[in-house]
Order: structure tokens, then C-alpha cells, then sequence
């Protein structure tokens, strides 16, 4: 398998020189159907679903894919960011039909539906949306050893009403209100919740998780938030409860990293901004900040509502994925034909509230044309049923559904976006020869779902509902520069007295900082450190007492270098015995940049034994 992900990638790599930051190159691929280029393995069924899922793990070894057909797929890590399939598990209703060696409750899709997958924080848990069971289930992932990422059920919850995790195993079980048709999740940075929004029961449900102790990873129900025009929360118990604008097609959700604000999209053209708790009496609860809906299509719905966030903005008609920058200053939105850019106030008095800062839409479409901000214009993969940012901020990826695509695009330090390129599905030339530094063919991306890029930001992963697929993609990060040069320091003398024997002759012991570039050399000029007169000579004065040349002192090493004095001053130093004087060391490395030091040291005579 090493050899066959060696072969894809050395067919699709360009020249080294040629690589750029974010730039995609393929691995390796995985499918249950016989696709040209993929390894085929069970639980990978697509069918065409309304979005298939994949994540990676914080700890960058694990990858999970959640499939249209009620699978969830378990892929290790290699160290060059390809994929090792593991092993899959299917939903308890599927019976005998089901591919996998393992079955657990809770992941039924069907319908033509799927949920998402989150790893927590602490990778000690998995929990996946079962879309056609009303279910949220929980698994307990393996952190270390042997069995690194495998999945263990510990439960579910399932919407109010739904009896299917009432006596399920595991530390969840039972029911919480918000949980019709959940078809993404998120968790908080700190671990402590779980947000689902529910796309039949225009809710979003908060769910508490136990971040430590036995039953670490459990979920129980916090409340939830409808929209405006829904009484489903109205009553129910836990922190969150009430209504909130732009909920009425709940579809995809994203938390902040200082977890202040959660964003959630409505199919019908709006955003929801949603402030979180913190550090007050109500951890994790929800409250509206207000919303945004789109320019063309939302309508008035958020021209006049409640929080810090309210109007329209272009480029949300039918948004999805909203993906918040590392850090947190802006925010993206992915959708059905436009990809639009955000700028979140990530402090003072309206922490969360968006702004926009323009957007791009599908090639053909003029709708993005005229927005203002940094973004704007029609781009290859800007119609985006997928959506992921790199943790060094710099590469945002999206999964182009209709264009068979992996569109990538260069994100600026003011947030705005620009086209770097794409890969097509193979057999389609969309992106032979399009500017940017990705371009070409890649195996596994027909009509592609979902991305998500590894923590590392060294590769990226999607997944594809038709015929189903799981695709690795390497990342090319630049080495790091090496570190600045430390400016040279000058030589040192590693002894302070020198002895002069009775023929006149001394060593210098010359000492080569270990920061040095290259060997030192240089010379050294020793002069008494008083005046002084010379035998024969007429009036006191400071005297040179010696000049030594040095050369090939090797970094971090010491080297004796040896000179002769005069016949005055070796009968000088004789006759007083100690000679106070001051070597002045003037040398350079390989960079030929002199700096000159000074030492006080002591002439003495060397008698015979």
C-alpha cells in the first residue's frame, strides 16, 4: 500500500521548486466501489446523501468518516499524512446488511441523509449526528497503544419522544429535546459542550459534556434554542431555552476558539449568531447575538432583531459550514454556489459581531461581482458543500460539489481570499491548467462532501457521496527559515597569563566562540597596561610588548598560538617579574566581519626546571 500512495503522489507532484504554501498533492484513496485509483474497503457506501463527513483527530492520528449508508469509518494516520484503513462500524438497524465487523446504535443516516463527526478536545472521544435517528452517539476513542483510535460505543441520546437510546449501554443514554434531524455538531474548545443543531426541528440542542472523571465523554441535555417561530424550547429545562432568529433550517454550526460565540446557518438565506457563556452562573448557554441574512434572498428577517449582529450581507443564499480563522478574527461561510468572508469582532463591547467583508460566487454567477470588502469576483470551488481552514491560517479548502472539485484558496493577514488552484475528479480537466499552485487530477473527489485539514497542516482529507470515498492529500508546508545567525562575538584568550621564556617566546591560547561561522582569525596586540620605560629608552610610555597573527581556530574550539617578543621586552618581564598589559584581539569568522576585544593579562617569566 506505502508503494502504491508513493506511485499516485510522484504522478501528480510538481517540481519541488515549484511547491507552495497550501499546495495539494494527492496520497492515497479508499472505496467500497471499484473506483480507478482508490483501495477497495467495506463502509465506504455513498448514496448520494445530503453530506457525507470527515475529521481528524486532535492528535493528528486518526481520521473518521462518517458515510451516507450509517457507517463510520476509522483510518490511521501515516507518517506522510496517507491513509491506513482500519476498520468501520454500522448502525444496529442495518442487520445483516451491514458491511462491518461492528455494529452500535445511533449513526443511522438513510433518507439520503448524513451527520457529522467531532473529535473532543482531549481526542478521548468521537461523537457522531445520526441524521435519520434523531440521535447524537457517543463513542470512547482509544488514545494510545496498540489499538490508537478505536472506537468503543458508550451510548446515545436521542430527540425527545424517540425511545432508541432509553436503555442503550454505554455512560448516554436517553432523550433531549432539539435533536430532530441532526446533521452536524460541535464542541466547545473547553470540551464542556456539545451543540447540535437539528435541521427538522429548527432547534439547536446544547448538550453538557462530562470532561473528566468515570463518565468522561458523557452527554446530557442543557436546554435548547428554536427559532422564532417554533415553541419546541420554550419550556424545556436546562440553561438554554426560548427562540432565536435564523433557525428555521438549522444546517451546519462552528464555534469560535475563545468559544465566546457559536454561528450557525439557516438554509433559508441567514446566519445565526449565538453568544456563549463562559465564565458566568450558566456555563455553555446559548443566547441570541442576533443575525444576517442574505442581500438577494434573506428577506427582512434580521433587518430589525435584538444582539450585536443584525442586517443583510451578500453571498449567504443557501450558506453552509460557517468556519471560523484560528485566530478568530474573521469568518467563512461556505454554500451552495457562493463563499462568503466575514470579519468578527473578537473583543470589546460586541464580541462574535460579524461584518462583511465580501464574498466570491460560482463561475457564471454575477452575484459577488459588485460586493464590497477585501473579497469579491467568481472562483473555481467557490460553490462549497465543504469547508476547512489550516491552523496556520493561511490555506482555506473547499469540497465543490457540483464542480467535482477540491477547490484551494490563499487566505491574506486581513482575512480576504484569493484562487490557488484545484484538483478535479479524475477524468475531468477543470483544473489542468488553472492559475494558482494546485492544478490537476486526483482520484476519489466525485461530487465531494466534506474536507478537513490535519492539525499539523501538513494534509488534507475529504470525503465523496458518490459512489463513496475517503481521499489523502499532502499539504505542503515550507521549512521553517533557520534561525538568525548570531551577530560574532570575538575570540577570547582561555588563559590570562602568558609565560615568556627565557628565548622570548609565549602562547596565546586563542578561544573560537561556538557560534562562530567557520573557523576565527585574526591578530592580537599586546601593550603594557601602564606606562612604562624601556631599557635604553628616554621617557615612559605605554609600549607595544607584542603582535601575533592567528588563523584556523575552529568554532567552539581553543587553539595555542605561539610568538616571540623582543630581547627588551623578554628582559622587561624578567626584571619585574609581572607585567600588567592589555591584549587587544581583533578577529572574524567566515563572514570576514571584524570585532575586536580587549583583556587584561599578566606577563610572567618561564623559569627553566
Amino acid at each position: 500500500m506505502a508503494l502504491a500512495a508513493a506511485a499516485l503522489a510522484a504522478a501528480f507532484v510538481p517540481a519541488a521548486s515549484a511547491q507552495t504554501l497550501g499546495q495539494l498533492t494527492p496520497l492515497n484513496c479508499f472505496s467500497t466501489a471499484a473506483v480507478t485509483g482508490c483501495t477497495s474497503q467495506p463502509g465506504l457506501n455513498g448514496a448520494g446523501g445530503l453530506s457525507d463527513n470527515v475529521t481528524v483527530s486532535p492528535d493528528g492520528r486518526s481520521v473518521y468518516a462518517v458515510m451516507s449508508l450509517s457507517t463510520v469509518v476509522q483510518f490511521a494516520v501515516q507518517p506522510d499524512g496517507s491513509l491506513a484503513y482500519v476498520t468501520c462500524i454500522g448502525d444496529a438497524t442495518l442487520g445483516g446488511s451491514n458491511p462491518c465487523p461492528v455494529a452500535a446504535t445511533g449513526i443511522k443516516q438513510g433518507n439520503g441523509g448524513t451527520g457529522g463527526v467531532v473529535v473532543s478536545p482531549d481526542g478521548a472521544h468521537v461523537y457522531v449526528a445520526g441524521y435519520d435517528s434523531n440521535t447524537v452517539a457517543v463513542f470512547r476513542r482509544d488514545t494510545g497503544g496498540a489499538t490508537l483510535g478505536h472506537l468503543t460505543s458508550e451510548g446515545c441520546l436521542a430527540n425527545s419522544g424517540v425511545t432508541t437510546c432509553d436503555a442503550v449501554p454505554g455512560t448516554t443514554h436517553g432523550q433531549a429535546p432539539g435533536l430532530g434531524g441532526p446533521l452536524r455538531l460541535a464542541v466547545s474548545p473547553d470540551g464542556a459542550n456539545l451543540y447540535v443543531p437539528g435541521i427538522n426541528s429548527k432547534t439547536v440542542a446544547v448538550l453538557k459534556r462530562e470532561v473528566g472523571g468515570p463518565a468522561a465523554g458523557k452527554l446530557t441535555s442543557d436546554g435548547c434554542l428554536a427559532d422564532s417561530s417554533v415553541a419546541t424550547c420554550d419550556a424545556v429545562s436546562g440553561s438554554t431555552h426560548a427562540r432565536a432568529p435564523a433557525l428555521f433550517v438549522p444546517d451546519a454550526i462552528g464555534v469560535s476558539p475563545d468559544g465566546r460565540t457559536v454561528y450557525l446557518t439557516d438554509a433559508q438565506a441567514a446566519i445565526a449568531v449565538l453568544a456563549r457563556d463562559v465564565g458566568g452562573a450558566t456555563p455553555g448557554r446559548l443566547v441570541s447575538d442576533g443575525c444576517l441574512a442574505d442581500s438577494a434572498f434573506g428577506g427582512t428577517k434580521c433587518d430589525a432583531v435584538a444582539g450585536s449582529t443584525l442586517g443583510r450581507a451578500p453571498g449567504i443564499g443557501n450558506p453552509q459550514l460557517p468556519t471560523v480563522s484560528p485566530d478568530g478574527l474573521h469568518v467563512y461561510v461556505g454554500g451552495q454556489g457562493q463563499l462568503a468572508v466575514f470579519r468578527r469582532d473578537g473583543g470589546g463591547s460586541t464580541p462574535g459581531r460579524l461584518t462583511s467583508e465580501g464574498c466570491l460566487a460560482a463561475v457564471g454567477s454575477a452575484a459577488c461581482d459588485g460586493a464590497g470588502g477585501s473579497t469579491h469576483g467568481r472562483s473555481l470551488g467557490a460553490n462549497s458543500s465543504g469547508l476547512a481552514i489550516s491552523a496556520d491560517g493561511a490555506s482555506l479548502y473547499t469540497a465543490d460539489l457540483s464542480g467535482s472539485l477540491i477547490g484551494v484558496f490563499r487566505v491574506d493577514p486581513t482575512g480576504a481570499l484569493a484562487f490557488d488552484g484545484c484538483l478535479a475528479d479524475t477524468g475531468t480537466s477543470t483544473c489542468d491548467a488553472v492559475p494558482g499552485a494546485t492544478h490537476g487530477q486526483a482520484p476519489g473527489i466525485l461530487r465531494p462532501r466534506s474536507v478537513s485539514v490535519a492539525p499539523n497542516g501538513s494534509a488534507v482529507y475529504a470525503v465523496s457521496d458518490v459512489p463513496g470515498s475517503a481521499v489523502a492529500f499532502a499539504r505542503f508546508v515550507p521549512a521553517p527559515p533557520p534561525p538568525p545567525l548570531a551577530a560574532f562575538a570575538g575570540v577570547s584568550l582561555a588563559k590570562r597569563t602568558i609565560r615568556i621564556n627565557s628565548r622570548g617566546r609565549g602562547v596565546l591560547a586563542i578561544a573560537c566562540p561556538a557560534l562562530a561561522q567557520g573557523p576565527c582569525g585574526g591578530r592580537a596586540v599586546i601593550k603594557s597596561a601602564s606606562k612604562i620605560a624601556l631599557p635604553a629608552a628616554q621617557r615612559k610610555r605605554i609600549r607595544r610588548l607584542a603582535r601575533v597573527s592567528f588563523s584556523g581556530v575552529q568554532a567552539g574550539a581553543t587553539k595555542n598560538v605561539r610568538f616571540r617578543v623582543s630581547k627588551r621586552v623578554r628582559r622587561l618581564v624578567f626584571r619585574k617579574r609581572k607585567l600588567k598589559a592589555v591584549a587587544s584581539l581583533t578577529a572574524h569568522d567566515s563572514r570576514n566581519a571584524s570585532v575586536t576585544s580587549r583583556t587584561r593579562v599578566t606577563l610572567r617569566p618561564k623559569r627553566r626546571r
